[in-house]
């Protein structure tokens, strides 16, 4: 029988994956963080919504896919693999410790201080150019937000 769940609790398995946590849910599909099976490594797995994934919109997304792939640069993550299982198309990408530009930012507003210049130019500078070596690469992001900076 054919897969169109998108909601995965902890234990549950997507594939190969064992669901650890929600992380996001983004204009593609909710993210997990899960756990490789084979591998027992931790990876970040995006389940694509089922009407982005129909037929028709599936090559258009392998090809997306395989040029952001290809990106190689320290502020970006790493894609690993877009694959199927049942009808249910999802994409893995590595995992990472640390912090988003939104809970930093969240972090500031709650101790009462702005943050300070020389640290916010620091941070633009960096998420520019993460974004030029996307465009650079024929990637555009549609959905840049501080929590996936």
């Amino acid at each position: 029988m054919a897969t169109t769940k998108l909601e995965f609790s902890r234990g549950e398995h997507i594939a190969s994956y064992e669901v650890v946590d929600l992380l996001d849910e983004s204009p593609l599909g909710p993210t997990y963080r899960a756990k490789d099976d084979a591998s027992g490594k931790y990876v970040r797995l995006t389940v694509i919504r089922p009407s982005l994934g129909t037929a028709a919109d599936e090559a258009e997304l392998r090809a997306a896919f395989d040029r952001a792939r290809s990106l190689n640069h320290p502020g970006i993550l790493q894609l690993l693999s877009m694959e199927k299982h049942d009808d249910l198309l999802f994409i893995t990408a590595e995992d990472f410790e640390g912090q988003t530009l939104r809970s930093l930012l969240h972090e500031y507003k709650i101790a009462g201080k702005p943050v300070a210049l020389k640290e916010a130019a620091q941070i633009t500078a960096q998420i520019l150019d993460a974004l030029t070596a996307c465009h650079e690469n024929g990637t555009i992001l549609r959905a840049l937000r501080p929590e996936h900076v």
